[in-house]
């Protein structure tokens, strides 16, 4: 079940990689995307040690973090719907 967590960090990422990618502000970007997509399956891969427990913790850590980080940006305002969408997934975590 840890896994929809990381795939949510991981969906998320690549739908904001989509959102700019014919945008001016893709350059700026690019470099804090790919290691943002890198992190996420690295940090995943890290966890298959932990127990359940703290790999849900974990995940939902990751996820938050992106969601909080990505909220707080004004390039992505119009990317918001996608953020509310994880919230829930954050909740149950």
């Amino acid at each position: 079940m840890d896994v929809f967590y990381f795939l949510a960090a991981f969906l998320l990422v690549n739908r904001l990689k989509k959102a700019l990618k014919f945008s001016v502000l893709y350059p700026k970007w690019r470099s804090l995307i790919a290691v943002a997509t890198w992190s996420v399956i690295v940090l995943y891969i890290l966890t298959f040690s932990l127990d359940d427990p703290f790999q849900h913790l974990v995940g939902a850590a990751i996820l938050f973090g992106l969601i909080f980080y990505v909220n707080r940006e004004q390039d992505f305002q119009s990317q918001k719907a996608y953020l509310i969408a994880n919230i829930p997934l954050v909740v149950m975590g």
